[in-house]
């Protein structure tokens, strides 16, 4: 069991599963919003949008673009290079993402 919020666990978790010649599964211990800075995990409340300071807390918190539905170049680059290698993995039988 890893924790699901911290994103070097999560890679060196993928690093050990690609290294094993055996079917791997990943469980992730998470908290539901945990970036929520004013209202954090009751269920109830998640399903509620979080307003303008609460949105603004959270992606400060997790190091996010405070700019509306951008993308980092480099997460855009990757997903772009994995859609084009979509077609032609896909006739060979192979995955499209990096391994």
């Amino acid at each position: 069991m890893i924790d699901g919020q911290d994103q070097a666990a999560i890679a060196a978790a993928i690093t050990r599963a690609k290294a094993s010649n055996k079917p791997s599964m990943i469980a992730c211990k998470t908290t539901i919003g945990t970036a929520r800075q004013t209202r954090p995990a009751p269920p109830k409340r998640m399903a509620k949008a979080l307003g303008a300071d609460e949105l603004k807390a959270a992606k400060e918190k997790l190091g996010i673009s405070l700019e509306p539905f951008s993308v980092p170049d480099d997460v855009l680059k990757s997903w772009r290079d994995a859609g084009a290698r979509g077609p032609r993995h896909a006739r060979n039988g192979k995955r499209a993402m990096p391994s």
